[in-house]
C-alpha cells in the first residue's frame, strides 16, 4: 500500500522486488520465478567467472614457460655461435669469452 514515491526509495535502498495489495497467487508465482531465474544466471556468473580466471592463470604459467623456453634457446644460439667463431680462431673465441664473462660481472653488479 505505499505510494509510487515509497516504492522507488525502497528499490534504491535495496529491495529486488515488490508486490502490490491486493495481489493474486499467479502473480505471486511469476515473481518467484524471476527472482529463481535471476539467481541462476548470477551462479552461473560467476561459475564462468571461476573458470574464465583458472583458464587465464594456465595460460599465463603456458606463456611463462614458453618465455623462459625462448630465453634458454636464445642463450644457447649466442653460446653455439661464440663456440663457432672460436673453433674457427682461437684468438677470437676467446675475446668473445672474454668478453661474455666481462658483461656478466658488469650486469651481476648493475644496482
Amino acid at each position: 500500500m505505499a505510494t509510487s514515491d515509497e516504492m522507488a526509495q525502497m528499490l534504491l535502498a535495496g529491495a529486488d522486488d515488490y508486490l502490490t495489495k491486493p495481489f493474486s497467487v499467479i502473480q505471486l508465482q511469476g515473481r518467484i520465478m524471476t527472482a529463481l531465474r535471476l539467481k541462476d544466471a548470477q551462479d552461473r556468473a560467476v561459475m564462468l567467472n571461476c573458470n574464465l580466471l583458472t583458464v587465464n592463470a594456465e595460460l599465463e604459467r603456458n606463456l611463462d614457460r614458453r618465455d623462459s623456453d625462448l630465453v634458454h634457446s636464445r642463450n644457447a644460439l649466442v653460446l653455439a655461435l661464440a663456440k663457432l667463431v672460436e673453433r674457427r680462431d682461437t684468438e677470437t673465441g676467446s675475446h668473445l669469452l672474454r668478453l661474455q664473462k666481462y658483461c656478466r660481472v658488469l650486469a651481476e653488479r648493475r644496482p
